[in-house]
């Protein structure tokens, strides 16, 4: 008995069918492709990364050319759709052009291919396993383990929310159908077909003619379902599995912190899509190199210009600052700029430049790049004494400051800056930032040499 109720409920008979182990078929990806919320949230997913530059590092501007026409938006689009599948293929077409063996990315069917047991990737042809010949497939794998080796596929994840919204929303239109409009009820003591005759003809656009005696009531069904709530519940948790959250999905109510907390999932899991990314066309290029026997060092990254490494700039300025000069290499390559090394003579004219009303541009550590900023005569991979640095203390007075007295005896910080401010100014405040800064310095080289 509850097994027949159960084969005329539409949406249980659904739950119950659900095939979520077995593998998708072509009709289930395309079910789940073109469910508005899924599309929506992978162009939200990729678009963080879309957004990036394509960066081929190579001092040679003919390789350059050939791998950014190589790597256009299209190929970039289809490789971060590897989360959607668990294992992205693409076949690798080789032409000649200019003299070099240039390579062309062409999306496969990922189910057209498998790892045999030696764990090769071969492809599945006329019925059998064939063998793939070198530099012809190149493959991303999303979150692969033991559990999952062919990857992580969130298609299989989200085959039961889109499955049960649809058979959801299926449900909420028949129902709507039958019941969405107003009942009309006719009451009377005389022949009820006549009457209802006359009703039909009344709902029909047609007019009907009754008694005194008889009524006829328009009721609207106030009867709730929650099949509504359930549709919204599966985009809610669509949203989830795809971006981390659903703050942008619905923006009903939230904090700046949890913006924030959703913005930091995002980006961690946007930077997962991006390794896989550069992990895939990385391995296109040492293609590239090994068939074309180049030996020059080539890579592909990508570049962000809407976010700007500050953090890292102001690690760089504070190293820059101790007296170690960054490569202009490293410097092209972190921050994505054309640079041009200043000659010795033109640094020296960008110090003494006026910065406001004829004042110097001021450094907090004297002729920084020119001599060591430790006052003793000793190299950083020798040993400095705690004396000399408490000697270094003892004896740094400026004017009539006695700066050793006052930091022993001042009761607060507040105390400290308050003196200073009151017994220097000027040029002598500019001296007494750069003593202080060599001896914070000091104590600091101190510390990390000898732990």
């Amino acid at each position: 008995m509850k097994k027949d109720f159960l084969s005329h409920n539409t949406l249980i008979a659904q739950l119950l069918n659900t095939p979520y182990q077995k593998p998708l078929s072509h009709k289930d990806i395309a079910m789940i492709m073109g469910d508005l919320i899924v599309s929506q949230s992978t162009l939200s997913r990729k678009a963080h990364i879309e957004k990036k530059e394509v960066i081929i590092s190579t001092k040679n501007t003919k390789y350059q050319e050939i791998l950014r026409s190589v790597f256009h938006a299209s190929i970039i689009s289809q490789i971060l759709e590897t989360f959607l599948y668990g294992i992205n293929v693409f076949e690798i077409n080789w032409e000649r052009r200019d003299g070099l063996l240039v390579p062309s990315l062409v999306g496969r069917d990922f189910q057209e291919f498998k790892f045999n047991n030696e764990g090769k990737l071969v492809f599945l042809g006329n019925g059998g396993e064939e063998e793939i010949p070198p530099f012809k497939v190149v493959y991303g794998i999303y979150n692969q383990s033991f559990r999952v080796p062919y990857g992580e596929s969130t298609l299989r994840h989200l085959y039961f929310s889109v499955n049960i919204k649809n058979a959801g929303l299926e449900f909420w239109i028949r129902f709507l159908e039958k019941f969405g409009e107003p009942w009309a009820i006719a009451k009377t003591d005389d022949d009820p077909q006549s009457l209802a005759y006359e009703v039909s003809n009344m709902l029909n656009g047609s007019t009907a003619v009754i008694d005194k005696e008889e009524e006829i009531e328009l009721i609207q069904p106030s009867a709730k379902s929650d099949f509504k709530d359930l549709i919204q519940y599966c985009d809610s948790q669509i949203t989830r599995f795809i971006l981390g959250g659903n703050l942008t999905g619905e923006v009903k109510e939230g904090s700046l912190a949890a913006a924030q907390a959703h913005n930091e999932i995002r980006s961690e899991i946007a930077l997962s899509d991006e390794r896989i990314l550069c992990y895939v066309c990385n391995r296109v290029i040492g293609f590239f190199k090994e068939l074309n026997g180049i030996k020059e060092e080539i890579t592909f990254s990508l570049f962000n210009e809407d976010e700007p490494k500050l953090e890292l700039a102001n690690r760089d300025k504070t190293i820059y600052e101790m007296g170690f000069q960054p490569t202009q290499e490293y410097i092209e390559k972190t921050y994505n700029i054309k640079t041009t090394a200043l000659s010795i003579k033109e640094q020296e004219l960008s110090a003494e430049t006026p910065t406001k009303k004829g004042e110097k541009d001021f450094k907090p550590f004297k002729n920084a790049l020119n001599t060591p900023l430790i006052p003793f005569k000793l190299p950083l991979n020798k040993n400095l004494s705690l004396d000399e640095i408490d000697s270094f203390t003892e004896n740094l007075k400026l004017k009539d400051l006695d700066l050793q007295s006052l930091l022993e005896n001042a009761k607060s910080f507040e105390e400290v800056m308050d003196s200073l401010e009151k017994s220097l100014q000027g040029e002598d405040l500019e001296i007494a930032e750069a003593l202080l800064s060599e001896a914070i310095m000091n104590a600091q080289i101190y510390g990390a040499i000898n732990g």
